[in-house]
């Protein structure tokens, strides 16, 4: 996923949440995060957040907490990963097999 997001223009990943009386955060605590691509904890979003900071993407893993009553709950929808356009690349080998010369790049 990482030489993906390297030739990618642009990548991102969505996730939403929908709760009841299930908080992402209260008081100043957060109950709820996600973990970015290098299992970092990361606090940034709200009930449906599209993130596209692609040095951090993609989400391994979501974590949530705080249901503190029975009729406490929450949904949680991750969205596929997707990347879209392709930067400039040079200096890529034709064959993998050999190191790259001037006339093995593309």
């Amino acid at each position: 996923m990482k030489a993906l997001t390297d030739i990618s223009a642009e990548c991102h990943q969505s996730i939403k949440y929908e709760c009841n009386y299930a908080p992402l955060e209260l008081n100043g605590v957060s109950y709820s995060w996600w973990n970015d691509k290098d299992g970092k904890a990361q606090y940034f979003w709200t009930d449906g957040s599209l993130i596209t900071d692609s040095g951090i993407l993609p989400i391994t893993r979501l974590n949530f907490g705080r249901t503190p009553l029975e009729t406490s709950s929450g949904v949680h929808t991750l969205g596929r990963f997707e990347c879209t356009g392709q930067v400039a690349v040079t200096g890529i080998c034709q064959s993998h097999a050999k190191i790259c010369g001037e006339q093995d790049t593309v």
